[in-house]
């Protein structure tokens, strides 16, 4: 009996010695002590990545987001296939399937490539700059909007968002 005792009793602990071996090989260090990023863990540095894509007709530009909860709710939203509506000669619109968090605030000048959220559920991308009077919560920003204007064109258009 002491035998069998002793015998589960080794391979218990053997099995504890090799579980916490493999789980320090998940975490390497370097000599100077620090950690190697695994590729979970790049995974989920990704998902703070403040940058998203805007495609039209073939076309990708790269947009930033805004730091505030009105970007982080829309990029949980993301991949977005959106088919915009033409208002104004200056901008198009589409209305969001939920409501997202608003601060609206006074911009007083619209950027080509300002990407906000008018009242709380509808997104707009603009392609022209202007003074407005309206009310708007920032979302981001395309990069470089050259070229935007006629890439968008006249008409509703189809708009991805990833």
């Amino acid at each position: 009996m002491k035998a069998l005792t002793l015998i589960v009793l080794l391979f218990i602990t053997i099995t504890v010695l090799v579980s916490c071996e493999s789980k320090q090989e998940e975490r390497k260090v370097d000599t100077s002590g620090s950690a190697e990023t695994l590729p979970h863990e790049e995974a989920a540095e990704d998902n703070t990545d403040n940058t998203i894509t805007v495609t039209v007709n073939n076309t990708t530009y790269t947009a930033e987001l805004s730091d505030n909860e009105t970007a982080k709710a829309f990029k949980s939203l993301l991949p977005l296939n959106t088919y915009m509506t033409e208002l104004n000669g200056n901008e198009k619109y589409f209305e969001l399937p939920k409501e997202l968090p608003e601060t609206d605030e006074y911009t007083g000048q619209i950027h080509t490539g300002d990407i906000m959220l008018y009242k709380n559920n509808t997104l707009v991308l603009f392609y022209k700059d202007f003074e407005t009077t309206y009310n708007y919560t920032p979302i981001g920003k395309i990069v470089d909007p050259t070229g935007i204007e006629d890439v968008l064109g006249p008409e509703n258009v189809a708009v991805e968002f990833n």
